[in-house]
């Protein structure tokens, strides 16, 4: 079973993935995840690799999307629920104050997700012509 966590900010709905386990999304998955009837549903996807120290951002139709402040924002909160405290404020010192101020001022509802084994494996074997680098 794959957990992960789906964060709402301000209605927008993010899901977390974490690549540092080695796995990685491809286009088709992605679609296939943040679909509100087939997958768990979402606006984005946000896949956060620990290791490499990266974050990505993703749109509904698979597509790489520019990080924004709400994006950011939200791969904080998630680092810093899972213990990466010091990544998550260096994270947060990039934003500017307006828009943490902004952010911080409103809530953020978190969500657990756990997908089942079937679903992770249609997820992973989920065919498309462009696999996500990295």
């Amino acid at each position: 079973m794959r957990q992960l966590e789906k964060i709402i900010i301000n209605g927008t709905q993010y899901l977390l993935w974490n690549a540092a386990a080695g796995t990685r999304p491809t286009t088709a998955a992605i679609r296939l995840l943040l679909d509100g009837k087939a997958g768990v549903g979402g606006h984005h996807l946000l896949v956060v690799d620990t290791c490499r120290e990266t974050i990505r951002l993703f749109d509904a139709a698979g597509q790489e999307s520019a990080l924004d402040a709400t994006a950011l924002y939200t791969a904080s909160l998630w680092l810093a629920r899972a213990g990466q405290a010091a990544r998550a404020a260096s994270l947060l010192d990039t934003l500017p104050a307006a828009a943490r101020q902004r952010l911080s001022a409103g809530t953020a509802r978190h969500i657990e997700v756990r997908l089942t084994d079937v679903f992770f494996h249609r997820l992973m074997n989920a065919a498309s012509p462009a696999k996500i680098a990295g």
